[in-house]
């Protein structure tokens, strides 16, 4: 099967997190009814995203943020014109600066992908020829990053849940701690989730040992390094339990001696 049919059937979360493994360069196009949503990559990192939801403008964000007025937004947006970005008339307008800017937008291309994670009625595909255009701020997003705080912001678990059914798998790293140190910016719990799963751990062990009330974030957590390819899972036979092979060692002659 072809591997851009392939994302169509994943969860967002893992669709994206192939497309980085991967290192596609193309842009995920996401479908709800009219909405429309894409997220563009280049070698696998996201370097924009865009939106047909009026709710998802630069100029929305920065409001609901509080960063702009609603004056200057008003203002600004009457000078809008063909070829003249709302971006660029807060800068002539000295309401932002262009280093502001650029974190202005990749915060927005942030809440478009954001929006994507643990939304069930989409459709999507990918098109590899698809880019983002000159006339717009590309960025080199930190995407493994971008990809653990979208899934630690999601309200559905089902997914997480569903991949990791049994109590009695062992979980272990697939890279080195140091690697995954240097993509992802974790939590002092993460950390020491982290180095406990260097060695491998029962599912059931690593739950047993930290607080009720944080075992949806550790789940999260957990399936974000799955999906990133940073995670393992391997069933292992209890301890005590004879291996099935061991229980058949035996022969025909053996058994018409007794």
């Amino acid at each position: 099967m072809d591997i851009h049919k392939k994302l169509s059937q994943k969860a967002f979360p893992k669709a994206l997190a192939e497309a980085y493994q991967r290192k596609e360069t193309g842009a995920l196009v996401v479908r709800a009814g009219e909405i429309t949503k894409n997220v563009f990559l280049e070698g696998g990192s996201v370097i924009f995203a865009s939106s047909n939801d009026r709710n998802d403008r630069l100029g929305e964000m920065l409001v609901r943020r509080g960063v702009i007025s609603i004056t200057d937004f008003l203002q600004s947006s009457e000078r809008v014109i063909p070829g003249k970005r709302f971006g660029t008339i807060l800068i002539e307008t000295g309401i932002l600066t262009a280093e502001q800017l650029v974190w202005a937008v990749k915060e927005q291309v942030k809440e478009i992908v954001f929006s994507l994670f643990g939304e069930l009625f989409v459709s999507y595909k990918f098109e590899p020829h698809a880019n983002a255009g000159d006339e717009v701020i590309t960025l080199n997003i930190n995407t493994p990053e971008l990809i653990r705080q979208g899934i630690l912001s999601m309200y559905r678990i089902s997914w997480a849940l569903s991949d990791f059914e049994d109590l009695e798998e062992k979980i272990f790293l697939a890279k080195s701690p140091e690697v995954i140190l240097g993509l992802l910016s974790l939590s002092k719990v993460e950390q020491e989730i982290l180095f406990k799963l260097k060695e491998g751990v029962f599912f059931k062990e690593l739950f047993s040992s930290v607080a009720p009330s944080i075992h949806s974030s550790v789940l999260k957590f957990l399936w974000a390094l799955y999906v990133l390819g940073f995670l393992e899972k391997k069933k292992e036979e209890s301890e005590g339990t004879t291996p099935p092979e061991d229980l058949l060692d035996v022969t025909f002659d053996d058994i018409s001696g007794i």
